[in-house]
């Protein structure tokens, strides 16, 4: 977690230390910054920050999010039923659909 300026407390993203360097790992983060600055969903992060910092390591900075996985779910609560299953697909399928048309 990061504790940027503003108050607001996010999730760090930053490439393996052995990967810092390749350019295609770079090209990605700069592509992934790009699309979610785009998104505005509840089902999708905001990105809060995209950068590099002064030892020209690049990061990504976005809401950090609480909750449960959903494997931590099945654990807790077993199998789902398919009304469950069917509401979070149709919860994913809307954050897919948003992300897809922009």
């Amino acid at each position: 977690a990061f504790l940027p300026a503003a108050g607001l407390i996010g999730a760090l993203k930053l490439p393996l230390p052995r990967r810092r360097h390749d350019e295609r790992v770079l090209a990605r983060m700069r592509r992934e910054a790009k699309v979610l600055a785009r998104l505005d969903h509840p089902g999708i992060v905001r990105l809060l920050a995209a950068g590099s910092d002064d030892q020209e390591v690049p990061y990504l900075m976005m809401e950090m999010l609480e909750g449960e996985s959903l494997s931590a779910l099945v654990r807790r609560l077993g199998p789902l039923t398919t009304g469950s299953v069917c509401r979070i697909a149709m919860r994913l399928l809307d954050a897919l659909d948003h992300a897809h048309s922009r």
